[in-house]
């Protein structure tokens, strides 16, 4: 936990009612984990998956029903309990976080529309104020673009045939960083797997619909990408035929 290195938070399972188990997060000692721990907060249903930010804090919950219908809850502070964000059974709409600023007072949610792709929102956790940052012409996004640390979203790639990065949060610090490596790449879906502290050395898995994933090890300093490792070996020097976009025929 940022800010709190004596503590670690932990999911347990309570299968004490009838409906299921139901996710706890529990606040343990770090060096004391076989202890209980103190109760964060319990999931609202035994299908939801909880969602914490970096200090701790446990905002949202989000499930599915047997229809594929999800259902978003969150938790603004911990003196509340759980608040129904939005029940896609009655607004005909999923709403799915995708990370949570590392502030924590801002998340990101992909939220669908009507018509056309789904839109990116910045969500104000306390008073639960929108407004859209990003929609894209062509696709909803098909993978979110981390920061260096993996824990705010700052970013996504849209278009499944041929994949574009869009970077929607220009003031968070890793965003130079980012574009350097992405740019090292075109074409590619590139996630950072780990970084140094200094954030000049990055290990980064890069894949396509040619490439299955390498590893390569970019140096920032000397603008230079080492292979690694390949995640599938045995394709090394195959080459794949690329994926063409879907085109209609017209009939006989």
């Amino acid at each position: 936990i940022d800010g709190d290195p004596e503590h670690l938070l932990v999911t347990r399972y309570s299968c004490a009612g009838g409906d299921g188990c139901i996710d706890e997060v529990r606040k343990v000692e770090v060096g004391h984990t076989t202890k209980t721990g103190e109760l964060v907060i319990a999931a609202p249903d035994a299908r939801s998956e909880l969602v914490t930010d970096r200090k701790g804090e446990v905002r949202f919950a989000i499930s599915w029903n047997d229809e594929s219908q999800s259902r978003l809850h969150v938790h603004r502070s911990s003196g509340e309990g759980w608040t129904l964000l939005n029940d896609a059974a009655v607004s005909g709409v999923d709403s799915t976080p995708l990370g949570i600023d590392a502030d924590g007072r801002h998340a990101f949610l992909l939220t669908e529309r009507k018509q056309g792709t789904s839109m990116v929102q910045r969500y104000a956790i306390a008073d639960g104020q929108r407004s859209d940052v990003y929609a894209d012409a062509v696709s909803d996004p098909i993978w979110t673009i981390m920061s260096l640390d993996g824990n705010v979203a700052v970013g996504a790639y849209f278009d499944p045939v041929r994949p574009r990065p869009v970077l929607w949060d220009a003031s968070h610090p890793d965003i130079p960083a980012l574009k350097q490596i992405l740019a090292a790449f075109p074409g590619k879906l590139v996630r950072v797997v780990s970084a140094s502290a200094d954030r000049n050395l990055v290990v980064v898995d890069v894949s396509s619909d040619t490439q299955p994933g390498d590893f390569y090890l970019f140096d920032r300093a000397a603008r230079q990408a080492s292979l690694l490792a390949h995640s599938m070996p045995w394709l090394a020097g195959w080459q794949a035929h690329p994926v063409d976009p879907w085109r209609q025929f017209p009939g006989p």
